[in-house]
């Protein structure tokens, strides 16, 4: 079907929400319960399998919109970075020092819903500060490790830039092999495989003037059908790592192409299709918001349940995600009525 700028923006659009549901699904996953065999096989096939391609799909995004529009120069080089510190950093750091502030609440006043397993914020040094703010650490806010990730990659935009002029998709094979490699991890200091490759995938497509949602029949009956025999070879669990972790990345890779054909068959065919408007605004307060939540009533159900039966591992499972979704938007949409101005930093001016 023919696509055009203004169905890739809507596309865009409509994927934002749906793949922020996907990454608190992954943040769902119960560690450490057994929960029998039926519940460990929907656990992994949803939460390490289908629902991880969002990080990954967020990635070739981002490096899809950095380098489309104008040319490439130092000058527009130095605008984006003013507007992702804006975008990216105030809300990376907001964040961050909220759940300082949370935690510090919770350690000192409400002492019966702390785990007693992290040092006191009190006692923070400068060291602790540093791997608060995800150097050589993972984030306090544990799922901003993808801000970090995308500011780092962010900054060294231009060697992609230069690295996909003069080697083209010879510049993705080479970041290919070493993320299917899997031996390249210096992830806790933001500079990651994942990042730099999905990244250099949105990056090569817009700057050879493509549209994301440009795919043709013959790339996407391919990935569709790797897609599935993929998801059969994973759901079988006969794959031991590291296989199965390059398993993982082939589905996701074919995932991304199967996601973006169909949304954009489906926004092409419907014409007024629009994102909810507060769905599309909570996105980014959801990322940043759902991570806490979901620990603490992980917790508390666990702590309330004698044993952890499937019964009870499904229904924490999808009622944890349910409700966190619907809790983080709930405050959302509150914080942005009381609190436009804060609401706008947490969310990075969106």
């Amino acid at each position: 079907m023919t696509t055009s700028p203004e169905l890739q923006s809507r596309v865009i659009s409509l994927l934002r929400f749906p793949l922020m549901v996907l990454v608190v699904l992954i943040h769902s996953r119960l560690n450490g319960v057994d929960g029998g065999q039926a519940f460990q096989s929907t656990q992994f096939l949803l939460s390490d399998v289908l629902a991880s391609v969002a990080v990954p799909f967020f990635f070739v995004i981002s490096g899809y919109l950095f380098f489309y529009g104008k040319p490439f120069t130092w000058a527009r080089y130095g605008d984006k970075l003013k507007r992702r510190a804006r975008t990216l950093l105030v809300p990376y750091v907001l964040w961050i020092l909220l759940f300082a502030l949370l935690f510090f609440v919770v350690q000192n006043v409400l002492t019966s819903f702390s785990g007693g397993t992290n040092k006191h914020i009190a006692e923070y040094t400068a060291a602790d500060w540093l791997r608060a703010f995800g150097i050589g650490a993972m984030p306090l806010d544990a799922p901003l490790w993808f801000l970090r990730d995308l500011m780092v990659t962010v900054v060294l935009s231009p060697i992609i830039y230069y690295g996909v002029r003069l080697l083209r998709w010879g510049w993705i094979a080479l970041l290919a092999a070493v993320y299917f490699w899997g031996k390249f991890d210096y992830s806790n200091y933001g500079l990651s495989m994942v990042a730099l490759f999905y990244f250099s995938c949105g990056a090569t497509l817009s700057l050879s003037g493509r549209l994301l949602t440009n795919i043709p029949k013959k790339i996407f009956v391919p990935a569709a059908f790797l897609f599935l025999a993929m998801l059969i070879i994973l759901g079988i669990d006969c794959l031991e790592d590291p296989w199965k972790l390059i398993a993982k990345k082939v589905a996701w890779l074919s995932e991304i192409i199967v996601m973006l054909w169909a949304v954009t068959r489906w926004a092409g065919k419907c014409p007024s299709l629009r994102p909810n408007k507060l769905l599309l605004g909570s996105t980014f307060f959801l990322y940043g918001f759902h991570a806490v939540p979901q620990q603490y009533i992980i917790s508390l159900y666990q702590k309330g349940v004698s044993a952890m039966t499937t019964p009870h591992c499904f229904l924490l499972y999808f009622g944890n995600f349910i409700g966190v979704i619907m809790l983080s938007t709930a405050c959302y949409w509150l914080c942005k009525r009381l609190l436009p101005r804060f609401a706008s930093l947490l969310t990075g001016a969106r």
